[in-house]
Parts: structure tokens; C-alpha cells; sequence
């Protein structure tokens, strides 16, 4: 997962820590308890990494190797055996924390295994002893991995090893399209009237309406490791209504977009002008990482609205936006650029022209296109 440090220390939650019983050895409990949505986290990721590394020659080896050689990537709780039942409830109390932490309601099961290295597909099932390790935070270059026998080594990310390495993390993906849900739910709850409107006077003899939609995107990142997965990347929308009062919305998954320096081709729709009062948009682009935190995202979202007085004049549609990212605590801009982007002063023949636009932070770049869809 690329990472991203905007939401690293968005809500403080509760510790992971889950004891292990039945020929289970418990994890050593932190030092103090994790404070920040991502310490929680990454804690649940390191636990349950741990865990797996010590029930691979308990009774997992076989079902870890069998679930992996159909693909790169499973679900922890698909790995599992009848004679490790406490391993299989300590790992669901992983999940537990991670969904709880994040401001996700019970969506199942979201911790996942990844084959980091594919190559070496055919070795782990002809019965390589991988190295496990725990998904890294952000800007890790390094991958400090457990063997089955408690031995530990540092991987550098620049080299790919030929030995199996097993990345225990969650699903971004599923993450990210729950938090989707509380987005959208929560935006029409807080701005009922943005919801409803729409107007089709611009189309009102075919019941028409014009939506921009994203014809293409490029991220300029540096390149990541070779044990992180792909970016899931989600974008907001801010405007203003036909009551004059400014307003977000959400719920745009980009989940095809998973590398830098690689053009995609969503078209997603990103702006259905029936619902903006006025030719002004602003959108800003994020990443689901370990530190994001929906249900905080939501809160800061609605009090960024409320600090705008409303209106259009003096450049509310862009405030909002702006005010958002600086209700962001400070310490978490220190690498420009893990942000993803903002673009501000976006109209509707900026999906007519073609053109590429870059975005404020310099990291991405995309061309807009308008397309005409029913009411």
C-alpha cells in the first residue's frame, strides 16, 4: 500500500493487544499504549504478523502455502486451521482493532497476507521457509521480517530477496469502500439540500445533465519498495449549492490507480453540476493509509464547511478545501510529497478543453471530460 502520512494522528483509539492461549504464545504488550489511529494500526499489523510467524510451524505452513499459490494476496482469516482456534480469535481481535481504529463499522474480515515477491510463488509451495513481516508505515525503505523460528532480518526495499516474503496488512480497498459509504452518508446527512437538488435546466428538453468525469490521472511519486502494494486513492468535492451554502461530497474510488509514474484512465465521475449553484468546483485528492480515520475525516470535513461563511464570494469553494487540509495537524506535512493533490477553480469547460492540469502540490496531473448523461 503506498503510504501517506495525511491522517496519521486524526483520533486516538484503543490498544490491539490480544493474548494467545492453547500452545499460543501471548505478544509482549507495548510499552505504552498506541495513541494515533495509525500507532493502532500498525500495532494490530505487527501482532498479527508475529502471530502467523509462530503458527506457520504450529499447524499453518500447508493452508498458508495451499491459499497462496492461487494468488498473490488472501485473507488472514482464510488462513486457518482446526487445531489453532485461539490463533484464529486473536487475529479476529487484530481486525477488530484495525476497524475500530479506522472508524469503520464490523465490514468482516480486512487483514490480509501478500506474497510480496510472486516470483517466488513456486518456491514457498515447494516448501521455502518464508520471511513474514508486519506492512511498514510510511517512507519505510526497509522490512524488518520474522522467520517461523523467531530469527529476525532486515530487508532493504531496494533489493528484491529470492527468498518468500510473507506482508501481513489489510485490505485497502475494502477499507477504503466502507469509509466510502460513511462519507457519503455523512455529507448527505449534513447537507440534505446539496442532495436533493438538482437541476436540469441545461438539459431539460431530453432530461440531460453534464458530469466531469476523470479521464486520466498520473501520480509522480518516487518509486516505492518492492514489498508495498498499490495506492488506493479517493478524491472529495467541494462547492457550493443551489441555496447558496457551501457543501463536500465523496464517495469517488479510484482503485485502479495503484502506481506512480503510471498513466490510468478511470472515468469516474468526479462533479455532477445539477448539484453546484454555481460554475466552481474544487477537488482534493487522498490515499487510504494506516492513519485514516473516516469517521474524523467526516468531522473535519463538516466543521471546514462551517468555518466558511456562505456563499460563493471570496473564493469559498476553494476554502473549503484549503481549510480541511489545515485542520490537519502540522507535523504531518513534513514530506510534501506522500501528499496526493488539490485542484481548485475547476468549471465546466475545464472538461471541454483536453487539457492536462497539474495540481497544487505539484504531485498529479490529469485531463477532465465532460460527458452528458440522463437527469
Amino acid at each position: 500500500m503506498m503510504r501517506n502520512r495525511i491522517f496519521g494522528a486524526l483520533l486516538a483509539t484503543v490498544s490491539s493487544a490480544a493474548v494467545l492461549s492453547g500452545g499460543m504464545p501471548a505478544m509482549a504488550s507495548p510499552t505504552s499504549a498506541p495513541e494515533t489511529t495509525q500507532d493502532v494500526v500498525m500495532q494490530a499489523k505487527e501482532d498479527a504478523a508475529k502471530r502467523l510467524a509462530t503458527a506457520f510451524t504450529g499447524g499453518l505452513a500447508s493452508e498458508t502455502r495451499t491459499a497462496l499459490d492461487a494468488g498473490d494476496a488472501i485473507a488472514l482469516s482464510d488462513v486457518t486451521s482446526p487445531n489453532l482456534r485461539s490463533y484464529a480469535s486473536a487475529i479476529a481481535a487484530d481486525n477488530a482493532a484495525i476497524l475500530q481504529a479506522k472508524g469503520l463499522p464490523d465490514i468482516g474480515n480486512i487483514m490480509e497476507v501478500r506474497l510480496a515477491n510472486p516470483e517466488t510463488r513456486s518456491a514457498l509451495a515447494a516448501g521455502t521457509t518464508p520471511l513474514i513481516a508486519a506492512e511498514p508505515g510510511d517512507h519505510a525503505t526497509t522490512l524488518t521480517a520474522i522467520r517461523p523460528d523467531g530469527t529476525t532480518q532486515v530487508i532493504d526495499g531496494a533489493h528484491t530477496p529470492s527468498t518468500p516474503v510473507l506482508v501481513v496488512g489489510y485490505d485497502g480497498d475494502k477499507a477504503m469502500s466502507a469509509g466510502m459509504r460513511i462519507l457519503d452518508d455523512g455529507f448527505k446527512s449534513a447537507w440534505p439540500d446539496a442532495a436533493a437538488n438538482r437541476d436540469t435546466s441545461n438539459g431539460s428538453l431530453t432530461g440531460t445533465k453534464t458530469v466531469t468525469r476523470l479521464k486520466r490521472i498520473y501520480l509522480d511519486y518516487d518509486e516505492e519498495p518492492f514489498f508495498k502494494g498499490g495506492a488506493e486513492i479517493f478524491a472529495l468535492v467541494s462547492g457550493v449549492d443551489k441555496s447558496n451554502k457551501p457543501f463536500m461530497s465523496g464517495n469517488i474510488e479510484l482503485t485502479n490507480v495503484d502506481s506512480d509514474k503510471t498513466y490510468y484512465y478511470p472515468n469516474k465521475t468526479l462533479i455532477d453540476w445539477s448539484k453546484l449553484g454555481y460554475d466552481d468546483a474544487s477537488l482534493v485528492f487522498m490515499e487510504e493509509d494506516d492513519g485514516t480515520n473516516y469517521k474524523a475525516i467526516l468531522q473535519l470535513a463538516i466543521q471546514a464547511v462551517g468555518t466558511v461563511a456562505g456563499g460563493p464570494t471570496g473564493g469559498a469553494v476553494a476554502a473549503v478545501i484549503n481549510i480541511f487540509i489545515s485542520l490537519l495537524p502540522d507535523e504531518l506535512f513534513t514530506d510534501m510529497s506522500d501528499d496526493v493533490d488539490e485542484f481548485h477553480s475547476i468549471r465546466q469547460a475545464s472538461g471541454t478543453t483536453g487539457v492536462e492540469r497539474t495540481g497544487a502540490r505539484n504531485n498529479a496531473r490529469i485531463i477532465l471530460q465532460n460527458v452528458t448523461v440522463p437527469a
